[in-house]
């Protein structure tokens, strides 16, 4: 796998978490809203996790689940957008097939490759929006369809 795979694999989870963001006005200020939010405020978090650590800094104490409102989801969502612009832009070939070394959230330390991290990340959003969209049916809302066939037709 390449570069510009990667770079639309993330251009389709920056479209894909947009339009959950936009689905999350359905419930904001309800009984049903804390669930989902806090799902996108997971994914969210967890990219941030996993940018800093593919960019070799220091994870801070990141809240796994925080409780965002819709707009802070959309406001870090576009932030993310231009933080990943700016991880793709210089990755090489050699540096996508490299390994990192990194601890996890209980302090245990592994080693993977870039693309394998990449794949995860996209892999663990899609993983949650699917959450997401149930805790939205659930409520009696129409969940955004995430679907990458969907992004691909949009085109």
């Amino acid at each position: 796998m390449d570069k510009a795979y990667f770079r639309r694999q993330f251009d389709y989870d920056a479209w894909a978490n947009a339009v959950t963001v936009l689905s999350l006005e359905q419930v904001e200020g309800s009984s049903a809203a804390e669930r989902p939010l806090r799902l996108m405020g997971h994914i969210l978090a967890a990219q941030r996790m996993w940018l800093m650590r593919l960019i070799g800094e220091a994870a801070p104490n990141i809240e796994l689940f925080p409780l965002h409102s819709v707009e802070e989801c959309g406001e870090l969502c576009a932030e993310f957008i231009d933080f990943w612009k700016e991880f793709f832009k210089d990755l090489t070939p050699k540096e996508l097939a490299s390994s990192i070394r990194y601890k996890n959230t209980k302090g245990e330390e592994f080693t993977s490759t870039i693309q394998d991290i990449l794949t995860h990340i996209t892999h663990h959003s899609a993983y949650h929006r699917g959450q997401i969209a149930t805790a939205i049916r659930e409520a009696g809302h129409t969940p955004a369809v995430t679907d990458f066939i969907a992004y691909t037709r949009r085109k």
